[in-house]
């Protein structure tokens, strides 16, 4: 006990003159030894660190993995034998005496407090009593003297220094001591009873030593305090529902049991989007203990479906020895474009080859639901370079319901699994693809949607049937069968075209496959990685008579278009997403539209037509307007009569990009339905309307067969944004996307009209 000494003295300085009693009083007519005088101490100590030791959520989330038998990208799946961790070298070895035995007692204390078998962080210990001859203290009797030597030899013998058994608590077990506030600390006090006869003198101690909690496992909430919340229940209750979930199934065979696991954890829970952001932090405890809490408004992310389908099969005595599962960590997406950080599970059978399972996207309403991506072999599998980890690794690919899902592993769980590197290689699924060479060239496209052109040399085709392009990303996937034939730089190729590109999704990475096959077997080429991004970038790098100055503008004014849809879109969005952002201080100054292009001020008209009077069976209602994979308008309609199996609506206008008439009927029977207030409305939705004609009036009347019966509706695509200025002047993002898109789209029409001009 650091400083005992000089606390005590001063205590029974003040003490004495109080409780002393004179000996001539008290031993008058005593044969025995009587007590000749009592008193009581009480002091206090603390112990406190400052260090930059983890914080309390790492530390629980490593008490929970322990607690759970996990380890983040265990190499080797954990066998019954090996559950229970192994003691380690302590600090708590190399304590000695006192130091040691309190130790040794605050431990199983603090095991205790993590069973549940009590919540308070204040540890008693049990009363110890010290009783000296006066001849043992070189004193004649009782006296001051006496009793400051008596305190003195009583706390030497039992008293502990927090300075060191705090330390290696800490040290020993750190997951443990999640809960522990270091920066308030410990409080020791001890309760000093003094008795004294003619003959001897003894001291009576009690020690209390009090752990302060975090106020984010505190039940008060507050800082200074020594009672747990409920987390340790919470912990407790998890894991014997998760025990409970292996017993319940104990009887079924090797895989059915996997199984079954799966669809428990499926059952259980639901994914978390409240909780999906730009970067997944693995690590929080509670998605683990959610799974098996038994309340199913608590969801998780794929942390907690990966961690708990690997604790239920550490648990399983699975008849087969060669059974075993682990967890991996990396980057999964899917061929829309979308993708986030990923845990998910390698599992090995008994045929001892490993497969993936992702239980995560084997829930209900996810791409591989219920068993797509469980127990799977890839279909095929690419050396890649991971742009912003720096590092080359290996993408397996995996191919369900005509779209793929691709995976990789981050750098951290390569480097882990260095030594048995194996364990990361899943089985191929048949048929094994060959290699086979493929030379590409791009275009893009911007008619009323985005698109990549693909030119694939027609030599590398030669001798190659059923061959096909497959392009994912940005918006879908798509399966492109042998394209057209074009001729480049007097090189004949074979033009795929991937469309339907969504504006926002512009600087996603495509990945482009050419598939074919050759006397029975199957061919693949190396993935091509492209976008209209980079499409923009390197055509804005070149110069001459083809890339004018109104195509600068024309593509500058498409990034910043693209851009303001991802800055509406999105809450936070990710720096990397917004694709001006590697424009130069020249292109951003000088080559897009400088000052915004004035939108009109006129508005949607219906026009009265004296034929139909003035009530006509179709009533125009109002219109929306979409910025998706394309650029579209839809209008809304009450039908007032019951048959409308002829019923059709006609749009018309002239093209800008063409300077034709175009003309676009919809039966009614294809246009969206809606029911407000008992009624029911229809959509009818032109999305044919290239960038050019945003600005060019649209006629819409209904017929059915040849009689109109709709006034003649008129807007554009400006008209309708017009009105949603002035309807959300307030919302800043949605104003900057609306003239950034008509920036776009009069950029869109100044430059093919002089790119058709030129022939």
């Amino acid at each position: 006990m650091k400083h005992k000494k000089r606390l005590l003295s001063l205590l029974l300085t003040i003490s004495m003159a109080i409780s002393l009693i004179p000996a001539t009083v008290m031993a008058d007519g005593e044969a025995d030894d009587p007590v000749i005088g009592s008193d009581e101490i009480v002091g206090e100590e603390k112990y406190t660190s400052e260090d930059g030791s983890s914080n309390n959520d790492d530390l629980f989330a490593g008490y929970v993995n322990r607690k759970f038998g996990i380890t983040d990208g265990s190499a080797v799946a954990t066998k019954s034998s090996l559950k229970k961790r192994g003691a380690p070298t302590t600090l708590g070895s190399q304590l000695t005496g006192n130091d040691l035995d309190a130790y040794t007692k605050l431990v199983a204390d603090i095991q205790s407090l993590l069973n549940d078998n009590q919540t308070s962080t204040t540890f008693a210990f049990p009363e110890v009593s010290r009783t000296y001859t006066y001849a043992e203290l070189n004193e004649t009797g009782y006296c001051e003297s006496a009793q400051q030597k008596a305190f003195d030899r009583a706390v030497e013998e039992t008293g502990f220094d927090l300075d060191k058994v705090v330390p290696a608590m800490l040290y020993d077990f750190p997951y443990e001591m999640f809960w522990y506030d270091k920066t308030t600390g410990v409080s020791m006090r001890y309760s000093a009873g003094v008795s004294a006869s003619w003959q001897t003198i003894t001291i009576s101690i009690t020690y209390t030593v009090s752990f302060s909690v975090a106020v984010a496992y505190s039940a008060s909430g507050q800082k200074g305090t020594y009672e747990l919340g409920s987390v340790m229940s919470d912990v407790n209750t998890a894991l014997a529902n998760a025990n409970q979930v292996v017993t319940d199934n104990r009887n079924l065979s090797d895989e059915q049991k996997l199984v079954a696991y799966k669809e428990w954890i499926c059952d259980a829970v639901s994914y978390n989007n409240a909780a999906l952001g730009s970067n997944v932090n693995y690590g929080d405890p509670w998605q683990l203990i959610y799974v098996f809490d038994g309340d199913t408004s608590t969801n998780v992310v794929c942390e907690g479906y990966a961690k708990a389908f690997k604790y239920l099969c550490d648990q399983t005595d699975f008849t087969s020895d060669r059974i075993g599962c682990y967890l991996v960590s990396g980057r999964m997406w899917k061929s829309d474009g979308s993708g986030e950080p990923h845990m998910w599970n390698i599992v090995t059978l008994d045929d001892g080859n490993r497969y993936l399972v992702d239980v995560t996207n084997c829930d209900t309403n996810t791409i591989g639901a219920p068993d797509k991506l469980f127990l799977k072999a890839y279909d095929w599998k690419s050396d890649i370079t991971v742009d912003d980890g720096n590092y080359e690794t290996t993408e397996y690919s995996f191919w369900v319901d005509y779209s793929n899902v691709y995976y990789y592993y981050t750098s951290q769980v390569e480097q882990l699994y260095q030594s048995q590197h194996e364990l990361l290689e899943v089985l191929p699924a048949t048929p094994n693809y060959k290699s086979m060479k493929a030379t590409f060239r791009h275009s893009c496209s911007f008619q009323n949607t985005l698109a990549v052109n693909y030119y694939v040399k027609e030599s590398d085709l030669a001798g190659y049937d059923n061959i096909y392009l497959e392009v994912s990303g940005a918006g879908y996937s798509s399966r492109i069968l042998r394209g057209v034939k074009a001729e480049l730089e007097g090189e004949n190729y074979y033009r795929f075209q991937f469309s339907g590109i969504y504006s926002q999704f512009m600087g996603n990475t495509l990945k482009a496959i050419v598939h074919a096959s050759k006397n029975g077997e199957e061919y693949i080429s190396d993935r091509d990685i492209y976008s209209v991004k980079s499409y923009a970038y390197n055509t804005l790098k070149k110069t001459g008579s083809n890339y004018s100055d109104k195509f600068k503008t024309f593509v500058v004014d498409l990034l910043n278009y693209g851009s303001a849809l991802v800055e509406w879109g999105y809450d936070s969005p990710d720096p990397s997403w917004l694709v001006n952002k590697d424009l130069t201080q020249e292109q951003r100054q000088n080559w897009g539209t400088k000052n915004d292009v004035a939108i009109t001020t006129e508005d949607v008209t219906a026009r009265d037509d004296a034929s139909l009077g003035s009530d006509p069976v179709v009533h125009f209602t109002g219109s929306k307007a979409f910025l998706a994979d394309s650029i579209a308008i839809s209008i809304k309609m009450l039908v007032n009569q019951t048959s409308v199996d002829n019923v059709k609506v006609v749009f018309t206008y002239t093209s800008k990009a063409t300077n034709q008439e175009v003309e676009r009927v919809i039966p009614l029977s294809e246009c969206e339905k809606t029911v407000e207030n008992g009624r029911t409305y229809y959509w009818a939705k032109l999305d044919s309307i290239v960038a050019q004609d945003a600005r060019t009036m649209i006629t819409a009347k209904v017929y059915d067969g040849d009689q109109q019966i709709s006034y003649t509706y008129q807007l554009s695509i400006e008209i309708y944004m017009a009105s949603i200025l002035r309807s959300h002047s307030d919302d800043t993002k949605l104003v900057k996307l609306i003239h950034k898109m008509m920036n776009y789209c009069v950029s869109a029409e100044n430059y093919f009209e002089e790119k058709r001009g030129r022939g």
